[in-house]
């Protein structure tokens, strides 16, 4: 028999093993282990024409960072290379009548000109608020040489030239939080924008700012719109994820006809002909809308779809259609005077790209995958080998049983199995176990497993445009789905543990649905008995508010339970039923997708991350430990107990024995203005309640929740520890900025003053008597809020409480060793700055608080 070599077997299979990069000394205990995935990932792309008359095709690479790469279309040749700032990907690129070419970029939603003539990038800068991370689309208006974009998670629209910088035009559709595509129709000067989800389609005329949804009854249950095209009076709309394109006759307002296609979008008119071109089950069409006849043209796109399709002067005076077929460079081309098709691959550099999700195999092996791209790098920590494989989607989630990988993929919720001892070779080895495609499930987000009972559990995210995520249980030695339900109607599953001990899935949600919208219940922590599946699921009360996702699950061996709950760490303790809640940090959760991640260590403790910080949690105490913070997303662990995060397309190593009190990050200590005391004998300020707040009790130096405070109270501060206010015998109230704020005084002025606005313009007069809550102030002006300002005057007077005398004591003025004066009972002064027992009283003199002697009343 003829020897066939491994490597020959490996790059067979699309696998490529690298050598982990040379450290030369670890950043003790954090260690970069370099990038993982390296892929060519051509996400868009569109032709032009330069002034000289040469062809040039603009293709955007994802990576890190991604860029914007130029390429001679005649010779192949890249002549241009620029990097596009911090973004990861880029998906709406645009070609004005200037030269200009426009893009636009994720996750930073920056707007991007590139000048094909000087091969000059601008950055424009970001395009609208922190919540919108992506522009999706672009549309050119040459009247006034601007152009249009759509952004997410806002749902807005914006338009940017020169003249006018960028305007915002907001929310394009009340409660649609996808603005997908957008279009222009330069004749009737009107804007067609899709949205989702579930999908809409507005037509906005800019003549008379009138919106309306003009899609079809029968369209509305689609995720969203993909692209948009205005072609000769007819706008051609393609849907996300579905083989259709509807044409809508502009002039008439009537939907004409469907074309079968799988292209994104549709080219522009043929010279002299009423025809453009579209793909559809990798091949090239040519199709006539006026007759409504399409003509399949002899080509071969390798089975994927075209994602562009352009128009480029040839020789033959006819145009030529140039595009991607797929994102992964090939490109063809189709001379249509000659009717020639031809292929040929783009000479694009592989990108290091930005690893999406890490996980961990059974045999300790660590597993990335690509943000977009997919593809599955596994890095050996014994022999600090990695080896890319090829094939596979963006991975989810992962988890392990009986020495067989289980993998969670983007899109469609598909689940393989994969077993790391043998070969890697798509279709067998990994294999597909089932999808839940059927069910509009999209992302696996939650995978765990039991080997005694070989059952695998996966929670799920529902597609765009659908409502509740699914628990699903899959049978490994039946092979079969025995389990399919939506335990949480209009939520998704972010997280899920097993215990064998009770025969318990338990099961964290997240508010959001496919439509990107809240349910009116919080985040829940859901107990499921997998031993008798006809019982219903319960729910566990966990002592919180309104909590957007239950994002990380993790069981301890003394059969707590574990979890992260928005920007708090919960346990749960299933013989009692009680739980604990305690504040990690008080940066809030961002984005409708998860970021965290809980392991249980060797040593028994606790390790997670919550919006890029590494912290650790002592079982016994609930010491909470911060060991780094802001670029720490997701965790996996080896056999020898250390642990793995991914930051940008960087994987890196945690030496958990080189952990040490050095390395522990004190939290950022809240301070109240002009208060010197951490625990003042009398109330410095007052905390006002937002949302409602969880009251924690000191025990034994943790912090225990005691109980719920309402919303809209104020509750008397006696200083701070660490980010907690001291509300008074050993209580606190943890600082979170969206949910509470403190005021340390008033202000009361004897004549109408002005109130400024944060803008230094004025806002209003304020009334002769009239008090108003101070944040902060310096020497010209007190903060009441919002940034609003009023100026220091002699008419102004700020004070902080009363102070009421209950028995006969001393007043004594600074600089004096003994009292000056006697007080009586009765009286009440007025207290104008007050810090641990001194309250001062104005004109030099001050009180000593005792609390059987005065009545303190903090304003």
């Amino acid at each position: 028999m003829k020897k066939v070599s491994v490597l020959f077997l490996f790059l067979l299979a699309g696998v490529f093993i690298i050598p982990a990069p040379f450290v030369s000394a670890k950043d003790a205990p954090f260690e970069n282990l370099g990038p993982q995935v390296e892929y060519l990932n051509v996400i868009n792309g569109k032709a032009g024409v330069n002034k000289d008359g040469r062809p040039l095709y603009f293709a955007l690479l994802q990576g890190e960072p991604a860029k914007l790469a130029v390429i001679d279309i005649w010779n192949n040749q890249i002549i241009d290379i620029k990097d596009l700032g911090k973004a990861n990907a880029a998906w709406a690129i645009e070609i004005g009548e200037d030269g200009l070419v426009w893009i636009g970029t994720t996750p930073d939603e920056h707007l991007y000109t590139y000048n094909m003539n000087s091969q000059v990038l601008t950055d424009l800068g970001k395009v609208s608020t922190p919540s919108n991370t992506v522009i999706w689309d672009l549309a050119y208006d040459s009247k006034n040489k601007r152009v249009f974009g759509v952004t997410s998670y806002g749902g807005s629209i914006f338009s940017y030239n020169e003249k006018e910088g960028f305007v915002d035009f907001g929310q394009v559709m009340k409660g649609r939080q996808f603005a997908r595509s957008v279009a222009f129709d330069q004749v009737n000067n009107v804007l067609y924008i899709g949205v989702g989800s579930p999908a809409a389609l507005i037509k906005w005329d800019l003549k008379t700012n009138v919106k309306e949804n003009i899609l079809p009854l029968e369209y509305s249950q689609m995720s969203s719109i993909h692209h948009l095209e205005v072609v000769d009076g007819r706008l051609f709309i393609k849907f996300e994820g579905k083989p259709l394109i509807l044409q809508y006759e502009i002039n008439s307002n009537k939907y004409v006809q469907t074309i079968e296609a799988d292209s994104i979008g549709v080219s522009p008119k043929i010279k002299d002909e009423n025809s453009i071109f579209y793909s559809n089950k990798g091949s090239l069409y040519k199709y006539n809308y006026l007759s409504n006849h399409s003509e399949k043209i002899n080509s071969d796109l390798y089975g994927s779809s075209a994602v562009s399709l352009d128009l480029i002067p040839s020789s033959s005076g006819k145009d030529m259609l140039v595009g991607l077929a797929g994102n992964k460079g090939r490109f063809y081309s189709f001379d249509i005077q000659n009717k020639k098709f031809s292929m040929r691959m783009l000479e694009l550099p592989p990108q290091a790209v930005e690893i999406y999700k890490i996980g961990n195999g059974p045999n300790g092996s660590i597993f990335s995958s690509g943000f977009i791209s997919g593809s599955l790098s596994i890095y050996d920590p014994l022999t600090k080998e990695r080896y890319t494989n090829t094939g596979i989607g963006q991975m989810e989630a992962a988890t392990f049983a009986n020495d067989q990988a289980f993998i969670g993929v983007y899109p469609s919720s598909k689940i393989f199995q994969f077993n790391p001892n043998q070969p890697w070779l798509m279709g067998q080895n990994p294999k597909q176990l089932f999808s839940l495609d059927h069910l509009n499930q999209d992302r696996p987000l939650a995978m765990t497993a039991d080997e005694e009972s070989n059952r695998l559990f996966v929670g799920t995210y529902p597609m765009r445009g659908s409502n509740s995520g699914y628990v699903s249980i899959y049978d490994l030695k039946n092979n079969k789905v025995i389990y399919n339900k939506e335990i949480s109607p209009s939520q998704s599953i972010f997280s899920l543990a097993y215990l064998p001990e009770n025969k318990t899935l338990y099961v964290g949600t997240s508010v959001y649905n496919g439509q990107g919208i809240k349910s009116e219940s919080g985040a829940k922590l859901i107990a499921l008995k997998v031993d008798d599946l006809e019982k219903k699921p319960v729910e566990i009360d966990l002592p919180v508010d309104y909590s957007l996702m239950v994002s990380a699950l993790a069981i301890t061996k003394d059969n707590r339970v574990w979890g992260i709950i928005d920007n708090k760490i919960f346990v749960y303790n299933p013989e009692t039923k009680a739980s604990i809640v305690t504040p990690v940090t008080s940066t809030p959760v961002k984005g409708m997708t998860k970021n965290e991640s809980l392991l249980v260590g060797k040593d028994g403790y606790l390790y997670g991350t919550i919006q890029g910080t590494f912290f650790s949690v002592n079982p016994f105490t609930m010491k909470i430990s911060i060991y780094r913070t802001n670029d720490v997303y997701n965790l996996a662990k080896d056999l020898q107990d250390d642990l793995y995060f991914n930051s940008g397309s960087n994987l890196w190593k945690i030496h958990i024995n080189a952990l040490s009190d050095e390395d522990i990050i004190d939290p950022l200590k809240i301070e109240l203005p002009y208060i010197t005391t951490d625990d003042s004998l009398i109330p410095v300020a007052r905390a006002y309640a937002k949302q409602p707040l969880v009251l924690y009790k000191k025990t034994n130096g943790a912090m225990i929740p005691y109980q719920t405070l309402r919303a809209k109270g104020f509750y008397r501060v006696y200083g701070t520890e660490g980010r907690y206010y001291h509300t008074g015998g050993g209580y606190y109230i943890y600082h979170e900025g969206h949910k509470v704020a403190t005021y340390i005084g008033r202000v009361v002025s004897s004549v109408a003053v002005p109130m400024y606005k944060p803008d230094g313009s004025l806002y209003k007069m304020v009334e002769p008597g009239a008090e108003l809550r101070v944040y902060n102030y310096d020497e010209n002006e007190y903060d009441v809020g919002g940034g609003y300002t009023i100026q220091k005057d002699q008419n102004v007077t700020y004070y902080v409480g009363t102070a009421k005398v209950l028995k006969e004591t001393w007043m004594y003025q600074y600089g004096e060793e003994e009292p000056v004066f006697k007080v009586n009972p009765g009286e009440t002064y007025t207290v104008f700055h007050a810090n641990d027992n001194i309250m001062d009283i104005g004109n030099g003199y001050y009180l000593k608080f005792k609390k059987e002697v005065f009545d303190y009343r903090k304003n």
